[in-house]
Parts: structure tokens; C-alpha cells; sequence
């Protein structure tokens, strides 16, 4: 008896321009032949069957902010300047590898878009803040979670990832598209002005409990996710305490991000 042959699996490069500015990097997009898209994520132990991964270009050590100090011991690199090109071929060079690896084991693997606003630019608000740069797109699970067949962009406490999401829209357009029950929304935008903030937390050791506690903030209307949470009036508030409220982005005491973009 015949062994019957897989479905061939089929690599599409997408030439991603906004603004008239083309990406740094192709959104990369994987399928097999005969498939329709399904966007479909119900746990995070079920078969593994699609994955987005993301891209060491474009990422950078970010300038200081309120939310984050990048205070790592025996770190000689400077705020706000990209990793040096060595690091970035080395980190491509995992990344890769763990490509080969889950497209072995039968995972379709896809790449994010990196947008030319990553390559180390300063960038402000319309509200009045900015910042110096940008983090990078190497973590997509911490902006965005897959929930059943609706995909949400999630909120972020770190001004130097509130604009991160935007690399992954144009993934999530075709998903959209391609998938005619995918919904495609996003959970409430902080604003991150500097009276979101706990100002003292870095000053203040007796509130550097566990790493868990780096935002203490206060809420602009919004349950928000990542860290201690400060409500209008001052106190303040444990993640878990919101679970039931805001549990898109918050679960079992820490972010929870579906890893899988459709399983």
C-alpha cells in the first residue's frame, strides 16, 4: 500500500509598503496546498499547526521610560542604538533554526513584517510624549492574543511597544481576509502619560518586590494588563483582582499570550 504524499507547502513573500515606505523585511506567509486559512486557537496545549514568529531586525536597546529601566548587569551596550549586527546575525541564526525545526514537525511558520519606523527612530504621541526608539517585533505573543477565532491587538504599559502592533496589522488583514469568521479587534489604548505612572517605583526599593510589581499605574478608564495596577483614586490593585474583568491579556497572575496565531 502507497504511502499517501503531504500536501505541498507553499511560501509567499508580501511587499508590505505603508506610507509609501516598504518594509525592511517581507511578511513571509505559509500554506499548504488545498488548505483553506483558519483562524482558530481555542488553548495553548492543543496540536500545533500554524505560528507567526518574529524578527531580530529592527530591534534595538530601548531609551529609558517610565515603565522599564534596562539596568542589565555587564550590558555595555548604550540606550536607544540598535544591537549590533553580530548579535542580530547570531539571533537570526537561532531563529532559523527554530523555523526548520517546526516546519519538520509539519508547522506552518510565518514572519512578521519589520516597518522602517523599528530601525532605531524617535517617535512622539499625539498626546505630547515620546521616545527616542523603539523596542522590536522579536515577541508577538506580547502584543496581540488569539483568542477562538477573534484576534485581539493588546495594550502594552511600555511607550517603546505601544506602536509594535502596527508591524503585525497587515498579517492580521490577511488572516482577516483570507478567513471570513476571523474577527479582527483591539482591546482599549492607554493613553501612558506620565500621570499613568508610579514616578518612585525606581527610587523607592521597599515597592521592587518581585519583578512582577515594575507598573504600579494609574488606569485611564482601563483595566489594563501587565503589572500592578493603581485605580483613579490611588489604590492599589493586584493583576489577578481583574481577571474576571479584563481577561484577554490577563490570566493566572501573569501576561497570558496564545503563542499559536490559528491551531
Amino acid at each position: 500500500m502507497m504511502e499517501k504524499s503531504k500536501p505541498k507547502v507553499k511560501k509567499e513573500e508580501y511587499d508590505v509598503v505603508l506610507q509609501g515606505q516598504p518594509a525592511v523585511k517581507p511578511m513571509i506567509v505559509s500554506q499548504r496546498e488545498g488548505e483553506p486559512f483558519r483562524v482558530w486557537s481555542p488553548n495553548e496545549f492543543s496540536l500545533l499547526k500554524r505560528v507567526l514568529i518574529g524578527r531580530p531586525e529592527g530591534t534595538n536597546m530601548p531609551a529609558a521610560e517610565w515603565a522599564w529601566r534596562y539596568d542589565v548587569p555587564g550590558c555595555k551596550l548604550p540606550s536607544h542604538m540598535p544591537f549590533p549586527q553580530d548579535m542580530v546575525d547570531a539571533a537570526n541564526e537561532q531563529m532559523n533554526y527554530f523555523v526548520g525545526t517546526l516546519e519538520k514537525r509539519g508547522v506552518l511558520v510565518d514572519r512578521v513584517p519589520i516597518l522602517p519606523m523599528m530601525m532605531n527612530r524617535p517617535f512622539t504621541s499625539p498626546i505630547g510624549w515620546g521616545q527616542l526608539n523603539m523596542h522590536g517585533v522579536n515577541n508577538v505573543r506580547d502584543v496581540s492574543l488569539v483568542h477562538g477565532h477573534v484576534i485581539v491587538d493588546a495594550p502594552t504599559v511600555r511607550r517603546t511597544r505601544v506602536y509594535e502592533r502596527f508591524n503585525l496589522r497587515p498579517y492580521f488583514n490577511l488572516l482577516a481576509k483570507e478567513d471570513s469568521s476571523c474577527y479582527h479587534t483591539s482591546a482599549p489604548f492607554p493613553m501612558l502619560t506620565d500621570e499613568t505612572y508610579d514616578m518612585d517605583y525606581y527610587h523607592d526599593r521597599t515597592k521592587r518586590i518581585h519583578r512582577f510589581n515594575l507598573f504600579r499605574y494609574r488606569i485611564d478608564g482601563l483595566k489594563a494588563s501587565s503589572g500592578n495596577l493603581r485605580s483613579q483614586n490611588g489604590s492599589a490593585f493586584n493583576r489577578n483582582d481583574f481577571r474576571s474583568v479584563y481577561f484577554w491579556t490577563v490570566c493566572n497572575g501573569r501576561n497570558y499570550r496564545c503563542r499559536s496565531i490559528h491551531c
